[in-house]
């Protein structure tokens, strides 16, 4: 109000997207606040929120999902889910061990929930490197082929790649500031460890003080990664499904690490609720586009349709 909606630097106007967007942020803080009132159970769900926000608008306008959201976001849902676990246990002959793996979890609670911390970085690794040798690969060499005129078919991309894992749209690639320059002095990945690390430390510092928090924080944490193991491993398959049939890339990487993310807060079931309502809603809007603009292959930011889905997961089904 006293810049007048106008930007302090260059004085242009300020779109009204960002007001608009920390007021919806705002809006839904109040409702989770109203959930949970103001403690630590907040704490991780705000966290996810922003996320999901951030992740829908720059979807939406660039059709781009930053590693720089999704990587920190994966390991943050893994840590906070450790460290502010949902349900406290507190002795062990009140539970039921239906596995082997559990008891050793209870047992070892407080140096397997600092290795499971530190395995959501390492998943981030080796996903990444795993599909670039499976399909972007294969992905990289259609197109080249096609830029120099061959008859090979060229990709057709529902989404583009993110910043750390293939070329960057050129409104994007051409700017002066941004993930395009951010990307040469820092690695999402290596952020993404470092972060476990220290996650990791902390959960270590108080779970020594604290056993219970120790036991269910290592429940917690397995939870989380075996829900992003689900979400992210259908939308996954999805992919390297239809491009085996059809040699296109039909869902982008970007939305696969989204998942890890989506899946690690909200658990298998609620990962695989939000790509039903995703898809969904994904499809309601590409055959409303496909009637008006009679355009064959609209191509859909499917990031902002899972954000989307996800946050009614978060607020209404869970």
């Amino acid at each position: 109000l006293l810049l007048k909606g106008r930007c302090r630097a260059c004085r242009q106007p300020i779109s009204w997207l960002y007001p608009a967007v920390e007021a919806g942020t705002a809006f839904v803080f109040a409702l989770l606040a109203w959930e949970h009132g103001w403690n630590l159970a907040f704490v991780p769900d705000a966290v996810f929120v922003s996320a999901l926000i951030a992740l829908a608008v720059i979807d939406a306008r660039h059709r781009l999902l930053p590693d720089a959201i999704t990587y920190p976001g994966f390991v943050l849902a893994v840590g906070l889910r450790a460290l502010v676990p949902p349900e406290k246990i507190t002795e062990a002959h009140n539970l039921i061990f239906r596995s082997e793996l559990a008891r050793f979890l209870f047992d070892h609670a407080l140096g397997a929930g600092a290795v499971l911390i530190l395995g959501s970085s390492l998943l981030l690794f080796l996903l990444e490197r795993l599909d670039y040798r499976l399909l972007g690969r294969r992905l990289e060499e259609l197109e080249a082929s096609h830029a120099n005129g061959s008859s090979a078919p060229s990709p057709i991309r529902e989404e583009r790649p993110s910043v750390e894992s293939g070329p960057i749209p050129a409104p994007i690639a051409d700017a002066p500031s941004g993930d395009a320059e951010h990307r040469e002095t820092w690695s999402p990945e290596w952020a993404a460890l470092l972060l476990a690390i220290g996650l990791s430390g902390v959960f270590i510092a108080l779970g020594r003080e604290d056993a219970a928090l120790a036991a269910s924080g290592a429940r917690s944490a397995l939870g989380a990664l075996v829900g992003a193991l689900i979400g992210s491993g259908v939308l996954w398959l999805s992919r390297l499904g239809y491009y085996a049939l059809r040699h296109l890339e039909g869902v982008g990487f970007g939305d696969v690490k989204m998942m890890l993310m989506v899946g690690a807060f909200l658990g298998w079931g609620g990962a695989l609720m939000t790509i039903f309502l995703a898809s969904l809603l994904g499809s309601v809007y590409g055959v409303t586009l496909m009637l008006l603009t009679r355009e064959r292959n609209p191509k859909l930011p499917f990031g902002s349709f899972l954000s989307l889905a996800a946050l009614a997961v978060l607020l209404v089904l869970r």
